[in-house]
């Protein structure tokens, strides 16, 4: 199996992630900003976010449950989360 690393360093831009088998994101920014969640992820993906800047990163579902629910996410300041997606009725499972 193949698995491509991606490392993002993001700034004040909004963000889409396309679904690389693991995807490793570090947002900074003074300001809120978005970043989506893959629209037709694989079972076993992996995203994880790391926000270290002032502003609150929502996490956009992108049509995919995120711990079973149909609901976005947010990571305050310093917080960060690592996700898997498991299947289409649990969706993304937070590690």
């Amino acid at each position: 199996m193949c698995i491509r690393d991606s490392i993002y360093r993001l700034g004040d831009k909004n963000r889409n992630i396309y679904g690389g088998d693991k995807d490793q994101l570090i947002a900074n920014s003074g300001s809120d900003f978005t970043i989506t969640l893959p629209a037709s992820p694989s079972a076993g993906a992996t995203v994880i976010v790391k926000n270290v800047g002032a502003g609150t990163v929502t996490i956009a579902r992108n049509g995919s449950n995120i711990e079973g629910s149909a609901q976005d996410g947010t990571l305050e300041s310093t917080k960060g989360m690592q996700v898997v997606y498991v299947g289409s009725t649990p969706g993304w499972k937070e590690l």
